[in-house]
């Protein structure tokens, strides 16, 4: 499901920068840049990087100025925010993705859309797989660690008293 938000979000993003960078105004350009230097500081958050995130989403579908965009943004933005797995996604790979950001922001300035549209479907391709790439491998390091702890948990109760007291209960039964 991730690697189609993301899918998503490329689709998206290259074409709502084209727009933001032919419509947004001056003050629009300044919040974004704003947004984004604060974000700096919550890398080590990952709930509030990833509201935060989607905030600077939110500015940009503004900044786009198309109603139709932000209306269906509305759906996915609540479905990312609710999602307990997606939060993970924000994290880490934070730095990269606030880089890219920065230079997206540098582009939008240029006013030049077709240069923002190409630079950033080549920006987003590796980011997110770079992106699905960690968040595969720390899945493999949990993966790795947890049988050991997950045998310990399913071994366990059908070792107690009670355990081997309902397999008696059923055989005294099915002797009657």
């Amino acid at each position: 499901l991730l690697g189609e938000l993301l899918e998503l979000r490329r689709m998206v993003a290259i074409e709502l920068l084209g727009l933001v960078c032919q419509r947004a105004t001056s003050e629009e350009l300044r919040a974004l840049r704003e947004h984004r230097a604060s974000m700096q500081e919550l890398v080590d958050d990952g709930h509030a990087l990833m509201e935060a995130d989607l905030q600077f989403a939110r500015l940009l579908v503004r900044a786009g100025h198309n109603q139709m965009l932000a209306l269906l943004s509305n759906p996915v933005r609540r479905m990312v925010s609710e999602h307990p797995g997606f939060e993970a996604a924000f994290t880490v790979n934070a730095r990269a993705t606030l880089m890219v950001y920065d230079r997206l922001l540098e582009l939008l300035e240029s006013r030049d859309p077709t240069k923002v549209r190409e630079l950033a479907s080549r920006f987003f391709e590796p980011l997110d797989r770079r992106t699905l790439d960690r968040l595969a491998e720390a899945s493999a390091i949990a993966a790795r660690a947890r049988p050991e702890s997950e045998r310990a948990q399913r071994v366990a109760p059908s070792a107690t008293a009670g355990g081997a007291r309902a397999k008696g209960t059923r055989a005294a039964t099915r002797g009657k």
